[in-house]
């Protein structure tokens, strides 16, 4: 028995050890290589600025444009919609432009369209506003996803992925009860104007890292071989759609 038990916590201490060096050497790729680096904490500041978008969404329909609670859950069917439709189009997107302007486009988009939800001041252009948000971000998601993907080698992709989301979504629980608090003290509209004000912030920064005196760094977000290898990606994935559809409709 004693030797049983001497083997299993001399195993435990070994899958203990293998999963920090397993980790380690996640971490270690993923912050080496630059453009998984930038779009992971690009990734991070969105989650960050999108939390509390919801909760905020919710109080200024409630209290500010004293909408239903019928009126609320539309205004997500409708959100999660123009995700669908979004989601349809990121394949065509990604077969026609590069990584970089995609993911620099979906920021400056989601800059110029968060202003809409804080001016809001009927409902219908609040539902218009939470639309346009929510079709953008497959787009991004679709993009970065296929990116990333391209650029990790395949032995390290659970690795550098679990890291990855680690990183981009490890703050959306403390962003969600910050927002709340926020929310009951300043006021639903005045933290969804916080958001907008922080994701034009973010746009500026994407863009001058994507376009100004860094772009010229081997690795950072343009059209290298992991951006062609993520257009072909996205034109295989849309290709063997279309051949499931041929093959069920004969």
């Amino acid at each position: 028995m004693g030797t049983a038990d001497a083997a299993a916590e001399r195993t435990t201490r070994k899958g203990a050890a293998d999963l920090v060096e397993e980790v380690g050497e996640g971490l270690g790729f993923l912050w080496r290589h630059r453009a998984i680096r930038c779009v992971a904490l690009v990734s991070a500041c969105l989650n960050v600025l999108f939390s509390p978008c919801y909760l905020a969404v919710i109080g200024l329909a409630r209290d500010e444009l004293h909408a239903s609670e019928a009126f609320v859950g539309l205004v997500f069917s409708l959100g999660g919609g123009a995700g669908i439709v979004g989601g349809l189009l990121a394949s065509r997107i990604a077969e026609r432009f590069r990584p970089r302007g995609i993911i620099v486009g979906s920021v400056l988009a989601w800059a110029a369209v968060m202003p809409v939800l804080p001016s809001a001041t009927t409902p219908e252009v609040l539902i218009a506003g939470w639309m346009l948000v929510a079709l953008i971000s497959p787009v991004y998601d679709v993009t970065q996803m296929s990116y990333r993907l391209s650029l990790i080698p395949d032995h390290l992709q659970g690795r550098v992925n679990s890291t990855f989301r680690f990183i981009a979504r490890g703050l959306r629980p403390l962003t969600m009860g910050v927002g709340g608090v926020a929310t009951g003290v300043l006021g639903p509209r005045a933290l969804l104007w916080i958001c907008a004000g922080g994701m034009v912030l973010l746009a500026a920064g994407t863009t001058i890292r994507a376009f100004g005196p860094y772009k010229s760094e081997p690795e950072d977000l343009r059209d290298d071989d992991g951006g062609r290898q993520a257009r072909r990606t996205a034109a295989a994935v849309r290709h063997d759609v279309r051949a499931r559809r041929r093959r069920g409709g004969e």
